[in-house]
């Protein structure tokens, strides 16, 4: 199921450890300069070729695409 999560969503899912995965998909100098904490880089580019997807068909996972702060 894709959906999009509100912020509040989101630090609810990370503060109860629902999440197995939390991807950053901008591009790594982005992600370099800054990140949500515990986020992973996933370049969307990457992610289009299916390239670093966890294995897993039923885990939980989040994608963002613009700046935390």
């Amino acid at each position: 199921m894709i959906r999009e999560l509100t912020r509040d969503e989101l630090k609810q899912a990370l503060d109860s450890g629902a999440l197995d995965h939390l991807f950053d998909a901008r591009s790594e100098d982005a992600f370099e300069k800054s990140h949500i904490k515990g986020a992973e880089s996933l370049p969307a580019e990457q992610v289009e070729r299916g390239v670093g997807l966890p294995q897993r068909k039923d885990a939980a996972i989040v994608f963002y695409c613009t700046d935390p702060g």
